[in-house]
């Protein structure tokens, strides 16, 4: 083939490639292409539509707030697969990733620490609740959470607290930690009214000062315990008891 007294060779199979190459940006040679390689889509650039600034935000805030509801991995939205997904159904909108998520959520975080303190200073009396668990993955955890009356006197919980417990669950780690929390939030021990916990012996060692207001022991525990000592429930009965 010559254009323009230049030669260029081509297979001997077939001249497609050559074609395209002639049609590309490099070399710009017109009418060369055959029509499959011009309905294909191959050789058509398809504009990518601009996401601008205040949208991106805008998603990416709806993304973080879809993980923190659902609990899903923070880099989700850069998955193959749901990259496919979000190109199909927002054109050129690309998913945070995981350090952009931390960092959302850490302003989230801190945001909601601050109000937080906020309305706890204008509370007079405060409840608490104290808890400690294992997840399904061997996972031990503690939380604390407070009980305060609205204006139509009805009980609002807040969580103040949840943090991952290492190493034995001594007495004075959960005191250290429920001080922890009450100084972080800026709660003061006259707001303290009383602290619901289980019967744990470490728990009850550890809230029984009267540092955090009454202990007050969980019924629902209570009731649990009762049920499944009468039925014998998870344990075998000793006819010497």
């Amino acid at each position: 083939m010559i254009f323009f007294q230049q030669v260029y060779q081509g297979s001997k199979n077939s001249d497609a490639n050559l074609r395209k190459h002639l049609a590309s940006s490099v070399h710009q040679v017109p009418n060369v292409l055959y029509a499959s390689q011009t309905n294909d889509g191959s050789n058509v650039q398809v504009p990518v539509p601009v996401i601008s600034p205040e949208r991106k935000r805008e998603l990416h805030t709806a993304a973080v707030n879809c993980i923190l509801r659902d609990g899903l991995a923070f880099g989700i939205f850069r998955e193959p697969g749901m990259s496919q997904f979000l190109q199909t159904a927002i054109p050129g909108y690309v998913g945070p990733n995981r350090k952009t998520v931390r960092q959302k959520i850490a302003k989230i975080y801190s945001s909601y620490t601050t109000k937080l303190r906020s309305v706890l200073s204008k509370v007079d009396f405060i409840a608490l609740t104290c808890d400690l668990w294992r997840s399904s993955k061997r996972v031990h955890y503690i939380s604390l959470t407070g009980h305060v009356f609205n204006t139509k006197y009805e009980t609002v919980p807040i969580v103040l607290g949840c943090r991952r417990v290492i190493g034995r669950h001594l007495s004075t780690t959960i005191e250290r930690y429920i001080e922890f929390e009450l100084k972080r939030l800026n709660i003061k021990q006259e707001q303290l009214v009383s602290i619901t916990t289980d019967n744990g012996s470490e728990m009850k060692k550890a809230t029984s000062t009267l540092k955090f207001g009454n202990r007050i022991s969980c019924m629902a525990h209570n009731l649990n315990l009762v049920v499944k000592r009468g039925l014998c429930l998870w344990t075998e009965p000793n006819p010497d008891e």
